[in-house]
């Protein structure tokens, strides 16, 4: 485990140290793919009602283990996770609609509307037998999916989940620094992401702005905004509907999602399993993510035996 994460980290400070150069963010690409070659994780296309969506894929055999990242995010946000999980899973990352390297077409977006596309994704992939991760607004679409077609779904984890109406309108500055434009803006969420500030690399927020001020992804998070405004798809008084084996690991010092709400997913769903990290912000599977992968592990160990790990 600490070899393949080892190899991950490796491969993260190469990115940033060739943005940090003119011309360096064709490199930093290189860099990645290099890395996805020697951890065996292979990007793949699918067309579903003509967009394109993109995902990552590792692993052979096994359950299929399936990623979903947070608003804003990509299949990338799994990097320390899929290095090490591939070997006892079948592994799929998918870009959501509208993120990452998957079409944004300019459409009204919400968590249902993900869901759908999800639904039809893994049929056309032809699996079942979903073991779903979600973080931030993946944990609330893999819940939502997890109500939706629950014959679908193995087991659940939920890493700081949305999903909860919210008690309060969003603020303009709120707004401006979760769909932020601006490097200063862009620094300050991430900030707010990480417990451990020095997590906050510049280099590689220029390169998350640049590819995404050369997108339609400040339309789709916006219009995520005004779906989340106007409480559509929450997850309030349905979650006893979940009846699998769910794990909720979350951050104690999340300023995003408050601790109280995983309290609440706690206890809404039966049987539910919590796992809380001190020190910890928004994104355990990057700020704890060996504490992350072991807690799947052992999680999942019913699922699949890790004892020669």
């Amino acid at each position: 485990m600490k070899a393949n994460n080892s190899f991950a980290n490796k491969i993260n400070k190469v990115v940033q140290f060739c943005c940090q150069w003119p011309g360096g963010y064709y490199l930093a690409f290189l860099a990645v793919r290099l890395g996805y070659f020697f951890l065996r994780i292979k990007q793949r296309t699918i067309i579903l009602n003509g967009l394109k969506l993109h995902y990552l894929e590792a692993g052979k055999k096994g359950p299929h283990l399936v990623f979903l990242h947070g608003l804003g995010g990509s299949s990338l946000t799994w990097s320390f996770n899929i290095s090490v999980l591939r070997k006892n899973f079948h592994i799929i990352a998918p870009d959501l609609l509208g993120f990452g390297r998957s079409d944004k077409p300019l459409i009204s977006y919400r968590v249902s509307l993900i869901t759908d596309y999800l639904h039809e994704f893994f049929s056309d992939l032809n699996i079942s037998n979903l073991i779903l991760v979600g973080s931030s607004l993946g944990g609330w679409v893999a819940a939502h999916f997890t109500l939706t077609y629950p014959d679908m779904v193995e087991k659940l984890i939920l890493a700081d989940s949305a999903g909860y109406a919210l008690e309060h309108s969003i603020s303009d500055r709120e707004r401006s620094l979760i769909n932020a434009v601006t490097l200063n803006d862009a620094k300050a969420f991430f900030k707010q992401l990480f417990f451990n500030s020095q997590l906050v690399n510049e280099s590689e927020l220029k390169i998350r702005l640049k590819y995404k001020l050369k997108s339609n992804e400040p339309y789709v998070i916006d219009q995520i905004l005004d779906s989340i405004e106007k409480k559509q798809d929450v997850l309030d008084y349905r979650l006893s509907g979940i009846k699998i084996p769910t794990l909720i690991i979350w951050g104690k010092e999340d300023q995003v999602v408050p601790f109280d709400h995983a309290l609440r997913f706690h206890q809404e769903i039966s049987g539910s399993k919590l796992v809380v990290f001190d020190q910890c912000g928004h994104v355990p599977q990057a700020e704890k993510a060996e504490s992350f992968n072991q807690e799947v592990l052992q999680f999942l160990t019913p699922v699949h035996d890790n004892s020669s790990l």
